[in-house]
């Protein structure tokens, strides 16, 4: 199990959001939602359950209605009355795969491959955003970490297909490489970082356009080939 920990928490613990460029405070009562809350789609919740979730008094377990990836488990409850009306928190799991081409240098009378192998890689990805002060930002990072995450492992997927170290350090991709010493690891660990970083850039720059309010920590565990890679953000860890 490998553990990386970006050292930003997602976002701002902040109402107000100056832009200096256009030297004026947008305040949020200007700006309209991004996202409409909701609770973890896995969960499947009917208006009727949705409304049962957020009674304090009760505080009903929630549990999945689909099987999740790897028989994976969940359940949530309420907190005990922080927010009044919605729980902050949100969380997200789904499978994924990456599809790699390779040609052979084979080719027919007009130039075109003989002959080409599609290898697929396949991972799961859970997460799971401790919202604060608002759930604006843990609906951000539910509904984007896992496509900067995707978007950052299409950019590597060739390199991910060599499936070992040993295959990597003979890959043309890494002829040219200033580093030597680059491991499948170091590709996997880099791309969380990369996407990380992008999840909170876009928070900050999109508070401007969009209602975001308050910040969220993070957790993200990721299952690629034979490894697990665990990812975190505030103090989730």
């Amino acid at each position: 199990m490998l553990n990386i920990n970006p050292s930003s928490a997602f976002a701002y613990f902040t109402n107000i959001n100056s832009d200096r460029r256009l030297g004026f405070r947008v305040y949020d009562d200007m700006l309209d939602e991004k996202y409409t809350y909701r609770r973890p789609e896995f969960l499947q919740l009917n208006e009727e359950s949705e409304q049962a979730a957020t009674d304090h008094e009760a505080r009903p377990i929630i549990i999945p209605h689909r099987e999740l990836p790897l028989n994976a488990g969940y359940a949530e409850t309420i907190n005990a009355g922080k927010t009044p009306h919605k729980n902050e928190d949100q969380s997200v799991a789904g499978m994924f795969c990456l599809r790699v081409s390779k040609s052979t240098n084979e080719t027919d009378s007009k130039g075109s491959p003989t002959h080409v192998t599609q290898t697929k890689i396949p991972y799961a990805y859970f997460g799971v955003f401790d919202g604060h002060a608002g759930c604006g930002a843990a609906l951000m990072a539910v509904n984007q970490l896992h496509i900067h995450i995707m978007e950052k492992l299409q950019g590597v997927k060739e390199l991910l297909a060599c499936e070992s170290d040993e295959k990597l350090a003979l890959s043309e991709e890494l002829a040219e490489a200033v580093v030597s010493s680059v491991t499948i690891d170091n590709l996997v660990v880099g791309t969380l970082e990369e996407a990380f970083f992008e999840m909170d850039e876009q928070i900050r720059r999109e508070k401007v356009t969009y209602k975001i309010d308050g910040g969220c920590a993070a957790i993200v565990a990721l299952f690629l080939g034979k490894k697990l890679f665990v990812a975190n953000a505030g103090d989730c860890r």
